[in-house]
């Protein structure tokens, strides 16, 4: 019985965890599988009887980066992003460039991971990198403020603003009273394209790792809907440096918290508007791709995060050709395009192959497929368009296609000398009439060596293949903000009033009433007693007066300090340290108090929720089943080992969780564990005290039922 009342638990436990995924996680991952091509909401601007062709007109392509920081204290970031300007640009010869934040990293010193202060010399560096290449001009280069960016900032006009002083909008967003939302417009003689820039940094600017989550006020919303309103744009793409997962949006009261802006949120507009793409960076992950959407039934957007070309070295290349939308990403490490070395590159590391960059613009993947770009051309198109970025245009002997496997007879062709368009003829309908197919770019040169390729999956039917789910895709499609509250409260309710205040209080009812001891002598009873058909089919119900007697053996005193460590948790500041520069503030779950200004910041939030689920529901757990062996050891020691393996994991939990917060806090601001997490601090140091009283009882004080 002891074994089926233990495995009760832990099957109870997996059954929740399963429907927690199953409720909250795993609608995030499902998505559109074939898009209907009669009923596709985009009304093109462009006159296209007859699908793509074989000219270079209605086509240009840009680039995306993000997170490079520039650090005065490690050149090579310095290095990589001057290599990649002065390499990369040149031969693939965009339209522009959008940088989407994070420009420098703003270290106060060379070993500290969070302490922030803006340096004016890495925003010189960038500004005489920029200059150097002919690319500090809006018509050249787009870029926008990441949270390193913004960090230890007061306001708008603080003299340590530097992206104000030496950005390449610099003339541009001072015209524009330094308005947080930008409209840029690029035309074409086949149309106009419409990029807003979104800067949802707040102030005053916390430093990291409070300082992570961005600000989104209903004037930048209502500021957003009006260009979206006015404009004639064939396209619209909006970029920012958060991405919409990490969006706080206000003004809000604290207990409309969990309810976070379903109705009015970038998310919505761009699913009302019709917005091609939403561009970000900042969490520095590779293939962080997603659909989003205001809910089930409204049109989805794609939410494209570019890799950081600090570390992970990414970037991007978009092409917009006949309106239609693709992209690839690459890494410069696995790219021969430099007429010199890094010289920060480690000798051992593997050479790069690529001596080309190849992206695909029809037939395109369809992984990346939506309602709102023309694909009913991809179905009457007469060529498949290939756009080839070379380190040489010598290198470039041959291009071949395979569709499926099987070799298109035509080689392609480039349709204008040194012009990185190449195609072929083909008729999608003879070959690709449904479902996916795959088609397969290969490069060679003169000695019919492979120096690129390229593959990816296409529908000509509107069939879309599903984006892999990963822990990020699934991240991306939650309201973070929203979710981090809900479950906040859920655990706290769950927690700290299920586990512990329900029942003392039901405990003291049942002893008022007299009745507790016989409750304790039938419920002890019960876990000898060997479970029957009717036990079985009580199942949920058993184990709930199961476990709130098992909770109620807690002793009172201990039960005081567990509720006062989670009330402390919520309503006690969760750090006090230099959040700005030098000065103090005090950071509570719902905000932070600095310089007499207040702002709402939620990462203290989700570092309550990591010590409710990883240091005080063990050390409760571990403090009730302590308690039952000590109710009932003399009869059964199964329970003792049991109450030391769970004491051995809360232990551990908690210590972890000790580490984890004391060493983030300590990184950001500069306060000795005591002080710099707090709140956080106390109640697991607490909650770690009353575990060393439940090895106490375990081993030193005798049984009740001597």
């Amino acid at each position: 019985m002891v074994v089926y009342l233990f495995l009760r638990d832990f099957c109870s436990c997996f059954a929740f965890t399963i429907t927690f995924l199953i409720i909250f996680i795993y609608p995030t991952l499902t998505t559109i599988k074939k898009i209907d091509l009669e009923n596709l909401e985009y009304k093109s601007n462009i006159k296209n009887e007859t699908g793509f062709d074989n000219k270079t007109e209605k086509l240009f392509w840009f680039i995306h980066i993000s997170d490079t920081h520039l650090n005065k204290f490690h050149p090579e970031t310095i290095e990589k992003f001057e290599y990649f300007v002065s390499e990369f640009i040149p031969k693939i010869n965009p339209s522009f460039v959008i940088h989407t934040g994070d420009i420098t990293d703003a270290k106060s010193t060379s070993n500290l991971r969070y302490k922030n202060q803006q340096n004016i010399e890495e925003w010189i560096i960038y500004k005489n990198i920029l200059e150097k290449y002919n690319l500090s001009s809006p018509q050249k280069w787009l870029d926008i403020r990441g949270n390193h960016d913004s960090s230890a900032i007061y306001d708008l006009y603080d003299p340590n603003n530097f992206y104000y002083r030496y950005s390449s909008l610099t003339e541009y967003l001072n015209q524009t009273q330094r308005n947080p939302v930008n409209q840029f417009l690029f035309s074409f003689d086949f149309g106009q394209y419409q990029f807003i820039s979104l800067d949802f940094n707040p102030y005053p600017h916390i430093s990291s790792p409070i300082g992570f989550f961005s600000f989104v006020s209903e004037s930048m919303l209502q500021k957003l809907e009006s260009f979206l309103n006015q404009t004639q744009a064939n396209q619209t793409i909006l970029f920012m440096h958060h991405p919409t997962f990490l969006h706080q949006y206000y003004p809000k009261e604290f207990l409309q918290f969990p309810l976070n802006a379903q109705n009015n949120s970038i998310r919505h507009l761009s699913s009302k508007y019709s917005i091609l793409a939403l561009l970000n960076g900042h969490i520095h992950q590779k293939g962080m791709y997603s659909r989003l959407s205001k809910n089930q039934n409204s049109k989805e957007t794609l939410e494209l995060e570019v890799g950081d070309l600090k570390k992970k070295s990414n970037f991007r290349i978009f092409a917009i050709d006949n309106d239609v939308f693709s992209f690839e990403d690459f890494d410069i490490n696995d790219i021969d395009f430099s007429s010199q070395s890094i010289t920060s590159q480690k000798s051992n590391e593997k050479k790069p192959k690529q001596k080309a960059l190849i992206v695909v613009t029809n037939p395109k993947n369809a992984r990346f497929i939506t309602y709102n770009e023309p694909l009913n051309l991809i179905k009457k198109s007469q060529y498949i368009r290939v756009l080839i970025f070379p380190n040489n245009w010598d290198n470039v002997a041959s291009v071949s296609c395979y569709i499926d496997g099987k070799k298109n007879p035509l080689e392609m062709k480039q349709v204008e000398k040194n012009h990185p368009l190449f195609v072929t003829k083909w008729d999608p309908q003879l070959c690709c009439d449904k479902g996916l197919h795959n088609l397969n770019i290969v490069v060679k040169n003169s000695n019919g060596e492979i120096i690129a390729e390229k593959s990816h999956s296409f529908s000509i039917d509107g069939t879309v293949k599903q984006i892999k789910p990963t822990y990020w895709n699934a991240a991306q499609k939650l309201e973070l903000y929203q979710f981090i509250w809900s479950l906040l409260l859920f655990f706290f309710f769950l927690f700290v009033v299920g586990l512990g205040l329900v029942p003392q209080i039901v405990k003291f009812i049942l002893k008022k009433i007299q009745i507790y001891d016989k409750f304790n002598q039938k419920m002890s009873q019960t876990i000898f007693e060997k479970p029957s058909f009717k036990s079985y089919l009580l199942l949920p119900f058993n184990h709930l007066i199961f476990n709130i007697w098992k909770y109620s053996l807690i002793p009172f005193k201990d039960f005081i300090f567990n509720f006062l460590s989670g009330i402390f948790l919520l309503f006690g500041p969760v750090s006090i340290g230099k959040m700005i520069g030098e000065d103090f503030g005090i950071a509570f779950l719902w905000g932070c108090y600095i310089d007499s200004h207040f702002i709402s910041y939620s990462l203290p939030a989700y570092h309550a929720l990591v010590f409710l689920s990883f240091a005080y529901f063990p050390s409760i757990n571990t403090q009730a089943f302590a308690s039952l062996y000590h109710l009932i050891q003399k009869k059964n020691k199964l329970y003792k080992w049991i109450s030391l393996f769970l004491l051995l994991v809360s232990f551990f939990s908690i210590i972890m969780s000790l580490m984890i917060f004391t060493f983030v806090y300590y990184q950001g601001y500069l306060i000795i564990g005591v002080l710099t997490s707090f709140s956080l601090f106390w109640s697991s140091l607490l909650c770690l005290i009353l575990d060393f009283r439940s090895l106490l009882k375990i081993y030193f004080s005798k049984s009740k039922s001597d």
